[in-house]
């Protein structure tokens, strides 16, 4: 209303971007190479869980509140004039590379340091994470963003869920 709509706009990105991007994810995995190198697996975890919280809150932005035109991505959206498709090429592709990672490596090789002779525990921790991943971070679809964040939501429950979770298990089991 005040015409400083490009602030706004800066503002409802820094979270995502400087807030879980830049700061939190990189201390976190900073942390878990700090617990690994001391042999301090309780705080090799924590440092996991710090881990999943940003990746958590990065697909919280992306995609889930991507289509909607109310908190932070839609400032985004009206502040630079963006589709929900630039939002999704500009922020989702960065936030589907980090979610890849933590998937497809730091999950795996997290469980197989922290639990190196219990291949049940692997597994359940690691189901338990993405659970927590998709459930948790991924039900913000239905307190906030309208019926796509709420579809959303529901693939992110009903489908990501299982579906991350039996890659979980197949990474592991390879392991």
């Amino acid at each position: 209303a005040a015409g400083r709509g490009r602030d706004a706009g800066l503002i409802a990105v820094a979270g995502m971007v400087l807030g879980n991007g830049l700061i939190t994810l990189p201390l976190s995995r900073l942390a878990y190479r700090w617990a690994k190198a001391r042999n301090a697996r309780a705080f090799a975890m924590l440092a996991f869980w710090c881990t999943l919280a940003s990746v958590g809150n990065l697909i919280d932005y992306v995609p889930i509140r991507t289509f909607t035109m109310e908190s932070d991505m839609g400032s985004v959206r009206k502040a630079f004039d963006w589709s929900p498709w630039t939002i999704m090429i500009v922020l989702g592709i960065p936030t589907l590379i980090i979610l890849g990672d933590f998937l497809l490596r730091i999950v795996p090789a997290t469980m197989a340091w922290l639990f190196p002779g219990n291949p049940a525990r692997r597994i359940g921790i690691a189901v338990l994470a993405m659970a927590a991943l998709f459930g948790f971070y991924g039900m913000v679809g239905f307190l906030e963003g309208g019926p796509v964040a709420r579809l959303l939501s529901q693939l992110s429950l009903f489908a990501v869920i299982p579906a991350a979770s039996l890659l979980q298990i197949a990474l592991l089991k390879r392991r």
